[in-house]
């Protein structure tokens, strides 16, 4: 591996048969992923994101991009920290809320790439979307049945920093699709996807099926912590998708819009507007505090057919 300037063009790994491109100018994201099943032959396990349109608004739906330093929403544009309140930049969209960090609008830098491996930088600067300094790393890994993607958060100001990390995922979903999951009961959101405090107290994790009929119903949303860190998507011809989460990505948001062609699978750290729940003190958000120079990481494995290990 060696070290590389800023790049224009998608990096595509390759790995047997398997191969993925990443867009370091379009938020680090991955626009395409095709891994081996058990007979050699390739299978999408991301529905793909163009790459002329990503990084533009809307934005795409596809492909797999960071969550940072946050995922979901903060409520309102406002953040409270310890006892300041701090004013955010509302999504672009025209939303009145903020919407998952920043890094996925923002050009990374690649800094190692080989032929299946490669690993991105993206140092953020104190502005209106977020008013601290730090650093990010990705790092892409391809073998002929899995993909892992492992990310670092490091808080590099003088101040410490209410933070999160995730991925956020574009699985295909098919006529017939189910999942299985193990983790805690699910958070009550509101009408703008704002997670509101649990009603009770946590009672730790338990299977959680969600079958094609749910899906078949319309929309799907699930917020949960307590995520034990696997996932399994099975189709009616028997297929699978294993995802597994390790480090920091305890919680998992499960998303898909009505008769949409993919379900998000996004294992993160926090539940959305988790900064603030925290503040009022409200328990199990998974919201964290990095003293300066302190580091938040976890990384997703996504599997073809077998277990991940």
């Amino acid at each position: 591996m060696s070290d590389v300037r800023p790049l224009t063009s998608p990096i595509q790994l390759s790995a047997g048969n398997a191969w993925v491109r990443i867009a370091p100018q379009f938020g680090g994201r991955i626009t395409d992923a095709w891994l081996e099943e058990a007979d050699g032959s390739v299978r999408a396990v991301l529905h793909p994101c163009p790459e002329s349109s990503a990084p533009r608004l809307p934005w795409p739906k596809g492909g797999l991009y960071a969550l940072i330093p946050y995922s979901g929403r903060i409520g309102h544009s406002r953040l409270q920290h310890e006892g300041q309140l701090v004013h955010l930049a509302a999504h672009p969209g025209g939303e009145p809320h903020t919407l998952h960090g920043i890094a996925q609008q923002r050009r990374w830098m690649p800094v190692r790439i080989s032929q299946d491996h490669a690993v991105l930088r993206y140092r953020h600067r104190p502005d209106v979307h977020w008013p601290w300094h730090f650093e990010a790393l990705l790092e892409f890994a391809l073998s002929a049945r899995r993909l892992r993607i492992g990310m670092r958060l490091r808080n590099l100001d003088t101040r410490t920093m209410p933070a999160g990390i995730g991925l956020h995922p574009y699985l295909p979903h098919a006529p017939g699709t189910s999942l299985q999951f193990d983790a805690g009961a699910p958070w009550p959101f509101d009408a703008d996807y704002l997670a509101q405090a649990l009603p009770g107290a946590p009672e730790g994790p338990r299977r959680i099926a969600v079958p094609a009929a749910q899906f078949e119903s319309g929309e799907v949303t699930l917020f949960h912590g307590d995520w034990t860190g696997t996932l399994t998507l099975t189709r009616d011809d028997g297929t699978t998708l294993r995802v597994r989460a390790d480090g920091a990505l305890t919680h998992l948001v499960v998303h898909r819009p009505a008769d949409a062609p993919y379900v998000c699978i996004e294992p993160v750290s926090h539940v959305a507007d988790g900064f603030n729940l925290h503040a009022r003190g409200v328990p199990g958000t998974g919201t964290r505090i990095l003293a300066p120079g302190e580091t938040l990481q976890g990384s997703v494995e996504i599997g073809c057919g077998q277990e991940v290990a």
